[in-house]
């Protein structure tokens, strides 16, 4: 699942720590929905 990173690299806009989320590599790409939400709110208020 592709999620937004916060600047530090370290965590994601929806909370998860980026080391949580497990490797797949034979799965679908899927976007997160709450990091693209708190992305989109960023983009707009910019």
């Amino acid at each position: 699942m592709w999620h937004v990173l916060t600047t530090d690299r370290t965590t994601t806009l929806c909370g998860v720590e980026k080391e949580d989320e497990p490797r797949r590599r034979d799965a679908t790409d899927r976007h997160c929905f709450p990091c693209m939400e708190s992305f989109q709110e960023v983009v707009e208020a910019g």
